[in-house]
């Protein structure tokens, strides 16, 4: 039975893939702490392929744990197209989610400074939108996701710069009620 969930699931989220399109891959050595839970309780079932005492989920060489503690999306200029490369993060989080109902999440959209407030904050709603769809894609319920748009608001890095603005393009899932 769980074989045949995670086979949904994985079709469903290929699907999105599909429709939504691959951005080019981004690579980062940012990391960013807002808000990640602490996830070491009321881990949902996921099957673990393990070696002695060392559990790996079924993506790449990531723990489970490492795919939550990633909570920041990078976008590329100009799109809310979520990259392929965050698809098994975005399925872990999904996982715990309808593994714990009583849980919801905010997912914060922000934007570069370039461009008018109203046109960053539309950006940003729809690239936390873009997140939140693969949640729901992944079978979160709607009612545990909020979404917000801060736009250039709050950037995550200074600067008038490619260097400082490839990290203020993201969307953000915060935990609300851990």
């Amino acid at each position: 039975m769980l074989v045949l969930n995670r086979l949904k699931t994985l079709g469903v989220t290929a699907a999105f893939i599909f429709v939504v399109g691959c951005a080019s891959s981004q690579t980062s050595e940012y990391s960013d702490e807002m808000g990640a839970p602490d996830f070491d309780d009321a881990m949902p079932e996921v099957e673990v392929i393990g070696i002695g005492d060392t559990e790996v989920f079924e993506t790449d060489s990531q723990t489970f744990q490492e795919l939550l503690d990633m909570n920041v999306y990078y976008f590329e200029f100009d799109t809310s197209d979520v990259n392929s490369e965050y698809m098994p993060a975005l399925q872990a989080h999904s996982e715990y989610l309808i593994a714990n109902p009583s849980v919801n999440i905010r997912v914060e959209g922000h934007t570069d400074e370039r461009g008018s407030r109203e046109y960053n904050i539309a950006l940003g709603e729809r690239r936390a939108q873009a997140v939140a769809q693969v949640l729901f894609a992944n079978g979160v319920a709607q009612d545990q996701v909020s979404v917000v748009s801060y736009g250039a608001e709050r950037p995550a890095v200074s600067g008038h710069g490619e260097s400082a603005w490839k990290f203020n393009r993201r969307a953000v899932i915060v935990y609300e009620n851990q």
